[in-house]
């Protein structure tokens, strides 16, 4: 079908569609002709399709509005997850080599680090207790050497 294209055998006035609806409706029935575009004024102004051709078209309109909808969606998540990215990389400092850190740089990093205190200060609560079992040797040897054999 040729749409928004149409012949002079498809124009019919909206006068001569009430004189001879009979003949244009067998005429797209039997489909000579495809559409008929009545003329108002000699202007287009409605189209005469046959049903199955309008179902053909809503079908093929109602698949591509749900392809783009998927397509919309699809750009939303790729744009929510480009999002999450910068807003990682803001938290996430980045990698410096170590031939770019100047000696103040690294003075101020050891000096961190010698500042950092640790306490030695610990209660008996502190640890849990640990139960160790002594075995004579004889009964350790005795498995691994069976296995070995």
């Amino acid at each position: 079908m040729n749409y928004l294209q149409y012949t002079s055998k498809e124009m019919f006035s909206s006068t001569e569609l009430i004189r001879k609806s009979k003949m244009i409706f067998e005429q797209l029935n039997n489909k000579h002709i495809e559409k008929a575009i009545i003329l108002r004024d000699g202007k287009p102004s409605f189209m005469l399709l046959d049903f199955e051709i309008y179902e053909d078209i809503m079908a093929d309109y109602i698949k591509l509005k749900t392809q783009q909808k998927q397509q919309s969606q699809n750009k939303v998540k790729i744009d929510e997850i480009k999002q999450e990215i910068k807003e990682e990389e803001k938290v996430i400092p980045k990698a410096t080599n170590i031939e770019d850190i100047d000696d103040k740089q690294l003075q101020k990093a050891l000096e961190d680090i010698e500042n950092i205190s640790f306490s030695t200060d610990y209660s008996d609560e502190d640890f849990d207790e640990v139960y160790i079992e002594e075995k004579p040797i004889e009964e350790v040897e005795k498995p691994l050497k069976e296995f070995w054999d």
